[in-house]
């Protein structure tokens, strides 16, 4: 190693222009353990086995893989494996992997197996991993946890905990705790219950000072205006506010008493008083008074009567019904006769015979005859139908014609299009400008196109793929025999002959304009 780098003893050493003190002796110059600034780098490398570095920040060296040393003016570390050791701000020593031990300004870490302890200013955490963990905060905050049979974590406002099966979560104004799944209990402001499932079961919400209580098969409830119990299915009692009820359910009997209601159910009748209102049922009788009133033997007879619009339905049961009011007069005798009158329109029916239907507010009107005869007349059109058979209407948007199963012919005025079939043998479409027909059981297609407004046609004619001629209003023309084994067409622009199926194009000849040309 340089000379240069030798210790001499704890003499410190001499900057350049400095001046001794008054009485200093003069002592020879000293290189501390400490790193000085050199005046040029320094560096060794004898790969893979060592390498040494010398600078104004520091030296290290370095003796793969025994040795290593790294020196600085404000720390220093060294490592011979499985030993390191660091000085500094955050000193180390660690012997991997028994030890571990990190220290600095208001905390440190101390690590080694089944132990560790961790500190700052901020709180502490320790352990024995992986049997337990504990940690505490400044603010309050902790935790400890055992698994997988303890855990247990919070602050000053609330904690946790389970234990197990056993539970704890509290809070200021909250508590909940239980034994899963046997118990559960909860101790808060706005409720508190206990259950133990399926034996025990209490509720209470001390705010409305409300509280239920069930031991199977008995109940009971309680606030500060009214309480029931009970004993399932035998029987239930309440009672609160000047009123009580009794309900027995074997027996089929309810009866509840109060100030504004008497209610009777037995199995041989029910009965209700509740202001001003009645009502009465029993196997042979019934009866309601209030708003609307009804009498009646059901099922064979009833009157039902409502005076704020004077309506009224009348029966009995099957043959007579009878419902009127002042927009409406309505008789049924079945099966035979049905009269139906409303404002601006009627129906009158003998039945099977005969009906009758008039609006007189549009002016239509609609006769059936037996056994399926139809006659409508109508403000726009008319209709005549023979059910399944023939069918005609005609109205001022459309008109058809049906002959079942034969003949169909739509046609849509509106929209400029009709549809016309002579099942199995004509087809006929017409839709805007164009006009289809095929005809059956010789395979033909027709098919024209007219634009009347700019003066110009098309038409084209198929003949089951034997035969096809066409022709426009533009002076073209053409026919083909067998898709093109032989066939001619004239076009604007050229001449094409057909001839076994390939295309043969003629330009026009150039006519002559009878001017000669100036030479």
């Amino acid at each position: 190693m340089p000379e240069r780098l030798e210790a001499q003893g704890p003499q410190s050493v001499k900057r350049e222009g400095e001046t001794k003190s008054p009485g200093e002796e003069a002592s020879p110059q000293a290189i501390p353990l400490t790193p000085q600034a050199t005046d040029s780098p320094f560096s060794l490398f004898l790969p893979p086995l060592l390498s040494y570095e010398e600078s104004q920040k520091g030296k290290s060296l370095t003796i793969f893989p025994f040795f290593y040393l790294r020196e600085s003016h404000r720390s220093k570390e060294f490592l011979i494996p499985p030993f390191y050791h660091r000085e500094g701000d955050d000193p180390v020593d660690a012997l991997f992997p028994l030890f571990f031990w990190l220290r600095g300004q208001k905390h440190h870490t101390l690590i080694f197996p089944l132990f560790f302890h961790l500190e700052n200013s901020e709180g502490h955490d320790w352990g024995i991993p992986p049997l337990f963990w504990s940690g505490r905060r400044k603010g309050g905050a902790f935790y400890d946890l055992a698994p997988p049979f303890f855990f247990s974590w919070g602050d000053r406002e609330q904690s946790h905990w389970i234990a197990g099966p056993a539970y704890r979560f509290s809070s200021l104004e909250d508590e909940r705790w239980g034994l899963f799944p046997f118990i559960w209990a909860r101790n808060a402001r706005e409720e508190e219950y206990l259950f133990v499932p399926p034996l025990f079961w209490r509720w209470r919400n001390p705010e409305l000072k409300r509280t239920l209580t069930i031991i199977a098969p008995f109940y009971h409830h309680e606030n500060e205006k009214d309480r029931f119990f009970g004993l399932f299915p035998l029987f239930h009692l309440s009672e609160g506010n000047g009123s009580h009820s009794l309900t027995i359910p074997p027996l089929l009997f309810h009866i509840e008493d109060s100030p504004h209601l008497l209610r009777l159910l037995s199995p041989l009748f029910f009965y209700e008083r509740s202001k001003g209102k009645e009502t009465i049922v029993s196997w042979f009788y019934q009866r309601h008074q209030g708003v609307t009133l009804f009498e009646g033997v059901i099922p064979f007879f009833a009157n039902f009567y409502d005076p704020r619009d004077a309506s009224r339905i009348t029966m009995v049961t099957p043959l007579f019904w009878n419902w009127s009011s002042p927009a409406e007069e309505n008789f049924v005798l079945l099966p035979l006769f049905l009269s139906l009158r409303e404002h601006g329109r009627t129906s009158l029916w003998l039945t099977p015979l005969f009906g009758h239907h008039t609006n007189l507010e549009k002016g239509d009107e609609t006769t059936w005859i037996f056994p399926s005869i139809q006659i409508s007349r109508w403000h726009d059109g008319d209709a005549f139908n023979i059910h399944p058979i023939f069918y005609f209407e005609s109205v001022s948007t459309h008109r058809f014609t049906v002959i079942n199963p034969i003949w169909w012919d739509f046609e849509h005025f509106d929209e400029n299009k009709r549809y016309t079939v002579l099942f199995p043998l004509y087809y006929r479409v017409v839709e805007g400008v164009t006009e289809s027909q095929v005809t059956l059981p010789i395979p033909t297609y027709y098919r024209r196109r007219e634009w009347k407004n700019e003066g110009q046609w098309e038409w084209e004619f198929h003949l089951a793929g034997l035969f096809d001629v066409g022709e426009k209003s533009q002076g073209e023309h053409w026919w083909r025999l067998l898709y093109g084994l032989i066939g001619w067409e004239h076009r604007r622009a050229h001449n094409r002959l057909w001839l076994f199926y390939l295309p043969i194009d003629f330009p026009h000849p150039v006519q002559s304009t009878g001017i000669a040309k100036t030479p």
